[in-house]
Order: C-alpha cells, then structure tokens, then sequence
C-alpha cells in the first residue's frame, strides 16, 4: 500500500509529541524555551535544534533566570462563561426594547452603577452588538 503524505502539522505534532517545551504555531514548530519560532523541513533539524547550546542551557537554568513569551492562546480566555453570556444579553435585551443606546454603558452613571454592584463584568457594546 502506498504512504499517503501528511501534512506539515501533522508531522510537527508527531515530532513535539512528549516535548513540553514546543508547539506548533502557524505551520511551524515554537520553542518556547528559546522563544524563537522554527521553520523546519526535516526531522534532523528540529533535532539539531533540541540539541543546540542555546536550547539545552536554557532547559538546564531555572525558570526564573529567564523570561519566556506567553502565547496567545494561553493569555486570551476565547471562550465566554455561560452566566456573563446571559447576563450580557439580558442586558442588552432589556436596553434595546426600552430604547437606552448601548454606548450609554461604556462610561458614565451607568457604567459606574455595574461596575459597582455586579459581579459580572459588562462587556464591550462592540462585543454586546
């Protein structure tokens, strides 16, 4: 039978399998480590690459010693808790069907009023729209 091709991140997925210090971001492998993003082609580089100076003395130093890029996805919360998404558009709701503008809840009295007594964090009217 004839090998099918996979794809880049497949591959890349295969070879960072068991290395917490990598990830695949945009079709290329990223070592956290060395905070450098890597175009490999071939498995050899990227083996090249776990075995450099660089890489190796920062796996050996603490933490501390150094500062590491946080990722995106690990910084941004992409998904919303269902009680801050019902309370949004309850909020929302209930201003349009009594003819308030949305924008009145980005500063002011209102703004204040919420922030003040609410647990939960209005949202941008960007985002409420």
């Amino acid at each position: 039978m004839p090998k099918v091709a996979s794809s880049n991140v497949t591959l890349f997925k295969k070879w960072i399998n068991g290395y917490s210090n990598f990830a695949v971001e945009g079709g290329k492998i990223f070592c956290k480590l060395c905070t450098e993003s890597c175009e490999f082609k071939k498995k050899w580089q990227f083996d090249v690459h776990k075995k450099s100076e660089k890489h190796l003395a920062r796996d050996k130093a603490p933490s501390t010693d150094w500062k590491q890029q946080q990722l995106l996805r690990d910084v941004v919360s992409w998904e919303i808790r269902p009680e801050i998404q019902e309370f949004s558009r309850d909020i929302t709701m209930a201003f349009l069907k009594e003819g308030i503008p949305l924008h009145k809840l980005e500063k002011g009295p209102l703004h204040d009023i919420f922030n003040k007594y609410c647990s939960v964090k209005l949202q941008s009217v960007i985002t409420l729209r």
